[in-house]
Formats: structure tokens, C-alpha cells, sequence
């Protein structure tokens, strides 16, 4: 099968693991290429864990960073162990911004609003016009990196509550400007962001959303297939769907298999 200008052996994907092997400063182990060295042998591609685009906003202490050029050689490196295989690589790029870990010192948050997770961490301040654009060219300048790496596909993370989803949702969106009130305006940042990547490499994107954030007020299916109908015209190649929100609907997000029978 092919997805976008990739051609695959079969149609299964492995999904992103956070394997917590990196160092202290994000970058690529032994241990990763030992675990993706095992997982690749008969998958048309791995999805790998989630790259940090800032050291500043982690999730982990040990997390696989590509923040910066220096980095792009070990990519190189793990890339090559999954291609060895026959697999496709996918640099799974995400920002979790209000859900960066507030065990790490160092880390800041910010959000579209200043609405604090009601599970924990600390409460962000609501990003300015030029921090957006900041961020904007972070998630931007990293797609390049995985490009010059040799990756074959990127996928950006819309869901679970991370930043994307933080601006897309009426709960943790609150702005009166153009990211923000109307669906348009909502949705503009990942908009932009995916423009910009798709004008700088060639590399199919997929997009991660949340089909159901599970929680009153969230995004909902028909909210997601609105969007999915709109990131179709953007040439999203392809469309990873998961559910749940890391803040609001942990339970769908941690523990899929503790969810009770028949829960919506």
C-alpha cells in the first residue's frame, strides 16, 4: 500500500511508545535501537515516541528531543536500524505546552488560555501573538531536521490534550483573537503549522486527533470528522485516531482496558 509518495510492505503501523531510554539532554541511546532493532523486523513502520521541540517542555527527564541540528546525526542513526528492517520510520512531533512536566526545573507552560489541567500541574500563561509564532516555527524547523534525517513520514499530535488540542477546544480556548471563539479561528494554528511544514519538506503527514475527547464539553466526533474533512484539503495524508484527553478523561488517555464495557 502507499501512503502519500511512501510505499509501505503491509498496512500495520506500531504506535509511539515513550520507551524513557534518551539522556538528560534528549538525545538517542543504545537502548532505543535494541527496542526498535525488535519492533520493526515485520511492521510497514514504527511511529516513534514523541519528540520534544524545546527543551523546556518535556514530558520526560529522558525524552528524544530534536530541538536543534546537533541532534540530527543519532536520528540518522536510529532511522537507519528501522530501515535495516524494512520498516518506514515516522518522527511523531508534539508540543505538550500546559502539560509539560512540572517535576522537571526548567520547564515552562503556556497555553491558548490560562486555564490550568484540573488534574495537576502548573497553570499556564495564555501564549502571546509572537510566542505562537515562536512555537509555530519550532514545530516547523523540527519537521526539517526529520527530513535531513531521512525520515519517511512525520506525524503531528492534534489530540489528547496536548497544545493542538488545547487550542482547538472550546474549554481551554478562550482567546478573542484570530486563534481563538470561532471554529476557524481555533483550528487556525494547526493550520498554519501543517501549511508551513507541507511548504518545507515533502514528507506525508499524518495527524494523530482525539475521534472523542470523552468528557461534557469536549471535542466530540462530529467535531473531529469537521476538522478531519478540513486537514483532508491540507493533504494530511493520513488520519491516527485515539480518543481521550490526558487532563479532562484520563482514563481513556492512560488505561483503555480499564474503561468499563460499553462506556461512552
Amino acid at each position: 500500500m502507499k501512503l502519500g509518495n511512501v510505499t509501505l510492505r503491509n498496512s500495520f503501523f506500531m504506535s509511539t511508545v515513550k520507551t524513557g531510554y534518551g539522556d538528560s539532554k534528549g538525545n538517542i541511546t543504545d537502548r532505543h535501537h535494541a527496542f526498535w532493532d525488535k519492533r520493526s523486523k515485520h511492521v510497514a513502520a514504527v511511529i516513534f515516541e514523541p519528540f520534544f521541540i524545546d527543551i523546556r517542555v518535556r514530558e520526560l527527564p529522558t525524552q528524544i528531543g530534536i530541538d536543534n541540528d546537533d541532534k540530527i546525526e543519532g536520528h540518522k542513526q536510529l532511522v537507519e536500524t528501522v530501515h535495516r528492517n524494512g520498516s518506514k520510520a515516522v518522527a511523531h512531533i508534539n508540543h505538550p505546552e500546559r502539560m509539560a512536566n512540572p517535576k522537571l526545573a526548567g520547564n515552562i507552560y503556556f497555553s491558548a488560555s490560562d486555564i490550568q489541567c484540573p488534574n495537576g500541574g502548573q497553570k499556564p500563561t495564555a501564549l502571546s501573538i509572537d510566542e505562537i509564532k515562536t512555537i509555530q516555527q519550532q514545530y516547523i524547523n523540527a519537521a526539517i531536521r526529520t527530513n535531513k534525517a531521512g525520515y519517511d513520514l512525520i506525524e503531528l499530535q492534534f489530540g489528547l490534550g496536548y497544545l493542538i488540542a488545547q487550542f482547538l477546544s472550546v474549554v481551554t480556548n478562550k482567546r478573542n483573537d484570530e486563534y481563538g471563539k470561532s471554529f476557524e479561528n481555533r483550528l487556525r494554528f494547526c493550520i498554519e503549522i501543517l501549511q508551513g511544514i507541507k511548504s518545507e519538506v515533502q514528507l506525508p503527514v499524518i495527524i494523530r486527533i482525539s475521534g472523542d475527547e470523552k468528557f461534557t464539553g469536549g471535542l466530540t466526533i462530529e467535531d473531529s470528522i469537521q476538522i478531519v474533512k478540513i486537514l483532508e484539503k491540507e493533504d494530511a495524508a493520513a488520519i491516527h485516531v485515539t480518543s481521550g484527553n490526558v487532563c479532562e478523561s484520563a482514563a481513556w488517555y492512560y488505561q483503555h482496558h480499564f474503561v468499563p464495557k460499553g462506556a461512552t
